[in-house]
């Protein structure tokens, strides 16, 4: 998974249920309700499904590339009506880009930042190499002062 995770992209998060009453995980627990808040907002029902992940106590849900990650900020909050289960609330954080694509884009950049430095040494050299060429061709040949030959 690329972090932090991307605006608009689909994305599966995890999480256990726990028993309030002596911290286990709770396998086999029945969900009432799965809403998303985005930044700070009102929530809505959720389009995906909780599932558990075989029978570890541990359930994930697929959030959708649209509305359920549009924002900066999605809130989840679940709901079981097992008894003794613990709600779920999550807080997970989205930007425009992840690490790879910015660390991508910074690549780039180094990357014609050296071939601007190489282009200028280039440039340098010719520079020395025409000025080099005046002094040990066209300087000794010219008369300075005029008049005299």
């Amino acid at each position: 998974m690329a972090y932090p995770a991307k605006k608009q992209t689909e994305l599966i998060v995890t999480f256990p249920i726990y028993n309030i009453t002596n911290g286990k995980v709770i396998s086999g627990a029945t969900i009432t309700s799965k809403q998303y808040s985005i930044d700070g907002g009102n929530f809505y029902d959720c389009s995906g499904t909780v599932t558990e992940i075989q029978t570890s106590g541990v359930y994930k849900i697929t959030l959708a590339a649209d509305l359920e990650t549009s924002g900066n900020l999605t809130t989840l909050k679940i709901v079981s009506s097992t008894e003794n289960a613990q709600d779920v609330i999550l807080s997970i954080y989205f930007a425009e880009n992840t690490l790879d694509e910015v660390s991508d884009v910074v690549d780039s950049v180094d990357s014609k930042v050296d071939e601007a430095i190489t282009n200028s040494e280039t440039i340098i050299s010719d520079v020395s190499d025409i000025n080099t060429e005046i002094v040990d061709n066209v300087i000794p040949n010219t008369n300075l002062i005029p008049g005299i030959v």
